[in-house]
Order: C-alpha cells, then sequence, then structure tokens
C-alpha cells in the first residue's frame, strides 16, 4: 500500500524476522536514493491470531486491503498482492501454498470466499471512492474486527448473498436470538463488548443483556 504494508506470518521468531527485512530494506532504498537516516516512521506492529477464525479471516483482510482503499476492484488487480501467487499470476514464491490449503482446505476454496466477501463489500458500500490521492485508509484494527465479526454473523444467520450485520441490526424483536447468539460467539472469541456493540449499533449495557 502507498503508507503502509501487512504481512502475514508465522514462526516463532517473527521479532527478528522484520528487524532483519526492514534493515535489509532501509539499507537498499538508502542506497538506491543516496540518503541516510530511517525510511520508517516508527516500529512495525505486530497482532497475534489467537483462534483458528482469525486465520481464516486474516489473509482476507490483507488481500481486500487495496479494494477497500479504492484503487482496485478485485485484489488480483492490486500488483504487489500475494493473491496473485495466490491464482497462480505471479512467479514470486512469498505464499506458503500447503500452509494455505491446511486452514481453507484448498485454494479455490480461498477464493470463492473472497469472491463473497467481494460481493458483501460492494452490496453495502463498503469500498472508497477510486481516488488514490484522496483515499482514506480508516482504522486498520476496525476493519480487521469488523472482517472477524462479519464471518460470525454470516455463521449464525446462516445467510449466504445478504448483508448479516444489516439483519443483526433491524430493529426487529424477532431476530433477537440471532443477536444473542452472535454475542455470545463473539465475546467467546476475544471480541470486547464495546466492538460488538459498535458492530450492531447498540450499547455496551444492550450487549451485556443479549449475552445474559
Amino acid at each position: 500500500m502507498p503508507n503502509h504494508y501487512h504481512i502475514g506470518a508465522k514462526g516463532p521468531e517473527i521479532s527478528l524476522f522484520m528487524q532483519s527485512v526492514l534493515t535489509a530494506y532501509s539499507c537498499y532504498f538508502n542506497w538506491k536514493y543516496g540518503r541516510t537516516g530511517h525510511v520508517f516512521e516508527r516500529r512495525f506492529n505486530a497482532k497475534r491470531c489467537f483462534t483458528n477464525r482469525h486465520s481464516l479471516v486474516l489473509p482476507g483482510y490483507i488481500d481486500l486491503n487495496p479494494v477497500k482503499a479504492g484503487f482496485v476492484k478485485h485484489p488480483r488487480d492490486w500488483r504487489w498482492s500475494s493473491f496473485l501467487e495466490i491464482e497462480g499470476k505471479s512467479s514470486r514464491t512469498i505464499v506458503n501454498v500447503e500452509e494455505f490449503e491446511q486452514i481453507f482446505g484448498s485454494i479455490g476454496d480461498y477464493r470463492s470466499r473472497m469472491e463473497k466477501r467481494l460481493r458483501r463489500l460492494a452490496k453495502r458500500g463498503s469500498v472508497a471512492p477510486a481516488n488514490p490521492a484522496m483515499s482514506d485508509f480508516g482504522d486498520p484494527r476496525r476493519e480487521e474486527v469488523y472482517a472477524f465479526l462479519d464471518e460470525i454473523a454470516g455463521d449464525v444467520i446462516r445467510g449466504k448473498e445478504i448483508d448479516a450485520r444489516a439483519v443483526l441490526q433491524a430493529r426487529d424483536r424477532s431476530r433477537r436470538a440471532w443477536r444473542s447468539e452472535f454475542a455470545r460467539r463473539s465475546r467467546a472469541e476475544g471480541i470486547s463488548m464495546r466492538w460488538i456493540g459498535d458492530y450492531l449499533g447498540r450499547t455496551k449495557q444492550a450487549v451485556m443483556h443479549l449475552i445474559r
């Protein structure tokens, strides 16, 4: 991305790995442009995946980043995306395909999941205008949590092409059972009641009543 990047990595020495990557890139960048000093504004920010569900959501969050920012309409159109490698359209070997297949079952399953998420994004207007100069990248943490909650919401209402969040937000008492199940599942996955309430358009106190 123009002002940041995302890497999904697995291993015991992530900090040492990132230190090596950033140092090597900074040396190359300074040599190429005849400059000195820091290249990156601050230290990298790492977030750990604690659940299998989070592992299912994270790759899609990374691949959809340029789409949500309004740069492209599909991940395959972003030349720096690892999605091209997943589709077999890049000679790079960054993606651990075996690891991917262990998580998603197959590359085809991941592609199908991505297509569904793209349709949901388009339906609810979550894609920014295609204006790279003015694009608002938003809050990465919010986007990541919402992507996680979208998956839970879809599981709860068992909907395929509908906007699960809109269904749960509707002021309809007949859907309270769905909202309660969604809130309980989300809390079980470690999501705070504040985030659950924000997603549902309800207060923290209302979420507490749903969980009871």
